[in-house]
């Protein structure tokens, strides 16, 4: 059996397309959630996961007596009226950083009496709480897949790395944006192994998941625009989609970021009226600053700007979507962003991309190496003791 940590929604977003081929492959998984704010049980992804006799949606890892009654008070206290809950985002902070629901032990004798084969972990989980997770497998003698956190889609400078890189086995990347130390990029451990969110085939299974239908007798120019209204320069982002609300025959939807660590019954994200997926699905137009909501948009042949002006994080410079211009329409001001959509609203076909651009701008950002290249299948044989990547 393969376990798999699910904290915030992008580590389920991550994770789901290998759950899903070890299932048809024959191996067992089971799924652990270990941010207690955060319960996907009810989501689409667990459902179509569920589907499979193979998986286990075990929950909240919540391991001992004390953990136990810690965390039934905590639902009781989620299930306040909204009123009260939004006073409490300093409290959310806390839990989410710095309570876990196991210790090393307990989590050791959990792993132990489950026998799995693996352990795999997204890298954005809090250092505290991947540490006791990684010092536990190592225990135990189970291997540890830790995958990177989304594409790195923003140019940086500085050398950065990989928390507790010394004690996992292997570090999945999706492509080579990230500037870590020649110490990392040349170990074993670290594999070049694309991204299985974004596999063509499973960009496809998403469609089918979310079974999500748009009203085609709109005649209106559906626009879908992604923001985290946590950033620095959300004021900057409301400006805009103030001008683009004033051009005629325009409709458009928002979208907030799935990375909030309130409760569910607080966040943005999960009220918004779409999801990633269907909000690009029903749009004709994406725009965002550099995220990897841009690759799904291309892949699903939106006309996509990027906001290269308004970068994710201060400290970022540029982005990587600039070095492809000919698929992404790359924004450095407002006006720009107007013109671009004015221009497809008078012609639709303004902007005529070439397949093999594509290609590249896929084979860069999620080592879709060729068209047909099945990315899930070849991340997969890591974990079935294959380690000849194709």
């Amino acid at each position: 059996m393969h376990l798999f940590i699910v904290d915030l929604f992008i580590s389920l977003d991550t994770v789901s397309p290998l759950v899903s081929e070890l299932n048809k492959k024959g191996e067992k998984t089971k799924i652990c959630f270990v941010n207690p704010l955060q319960d996907f049980s009810n989501h689409k992804l667990i459902e179509y996961l569920n589907k499979s006799k193979l998986n286990n949606n075990h929950g909240m890892l919540c391991l001992g007596i004390y953990n136990r009654i810690y965390f039934f008070l905590l639902k009781l206290v989620m299930n306040f009226p909204l009123i009260i809950l939004k006073r409490l985002n300093r409290l959310w902070t806390i839990i989410y950083k710095k309570k876990i629901f196991f210790n090393e032990n307990q989590l050791t004798n959990f792993l132990n009496k489950n026998k799995f084969k693996s352990v795999t972990l997204e890298n954005s989980l809090p250092e505290k709480k991947k540490e006791i997770i990684i010092n536990a497998c190592n225990k135990a003698g189970v291997p540890i897949f830790c995958i990177a956190s989304g594409l790195f889609t923003v140019k940086k400078k500085e050398k950065i790395n990989i928390d507790f890189f010394e004690k996992i086995d292997f570090f999945l990347t999706p492509n080579l944006f990230a500037p870590y130390n020649n110490s990392i990029l040349n170990s074993k451990k670290f594999l070049l192994s694309g991204s299985p969110r974004y596999d063509d085939n499973w960009i496809k299974k998403l469609k089918e998941i979310y079974n999500y239908n748009y009203d085609i007798k709109n005649k209106k120019l559906k626009i879908a625009y992604f923001t985290r209204s946590n950033s620095y320069n959300f004021d900057e982002h409301l400006k805009l989609i103030e001008q683009i609300k004033k051009i005629k025959n325009v409709e458009i939807k928002l979208g907030n970021k799935p990375r909030e660590t309130v409760p569910l019954k607080l966040s943005l994200f999960s009220r918004d009226e779409l999801n990633t997926s269907e909000l690009i699905l029903w749009s004709d137009i994406v725009i965002s600053s550099a995220t990897s909501v841009l690759v799904e948009s291309i892949q699903r042949d939106k006309l996509t700007i990027c906001l290269e002006y308004l970068t994710p994080e201060k400290d970022n410079y540029a982005s990587f979507f600039s070095d492809h211009s000919k698929v992404v329409c790359i924004a450095n001001s407002s006006k720009d962003v107007i013109n671009i959509i004015n221009k497809f609203y008078s012609n639709r076909k303004f902007k005529v991309i070439d397949e093999k651009d594509v290609d590249l701008f896929l084979d860069s950002f999620i080592n879709r190496k060729y068209r047909g290249y099945n990315i899930i299948e070849n991340t997969l044989k890591y974990y079935l003791k294959n380690k000849n990547l194709v």
